[in-house]
């Protein structure tokens, strides 16, 4: 695959936001992943957070099941 920007170029990666291939030029290596150097960073960034948090919301969805079921019950046998 060839870098987006410069066809002569091959790409290390895609960015993260766009999905183009870029060189190592063209390329921003983040913890996330790679973006476009200063076009994407703040985006990729921005989508990292947000799979975390998504990860993090199901951790406690998955824990108040529970939690929820248990005050259910609790509540059926404080009416009997």
């Amino acid at each position: 695959m060839r870098c987006f920007n410069h066809s002569d170029r091959e790409a290390v990666g895609l960015c993260k936001a766009c999905h183009k291939g870029l060189c190592s030029e063209c390329a921003t290596d983040l913890p996330a992943g790679l973006a476009c150097r200063g076009k994407h960073e703040r985006r990729v960034e921005s989508l990292d957070l947000m799979v975390a948090r998504a990860g993090q919301v199901q951790a406690t969805a998955a824990k108040s099941r529970y939690i929820v079921s248990a005050f259910f019950v609790a509540m059926s046998l404080s009416i009997l």
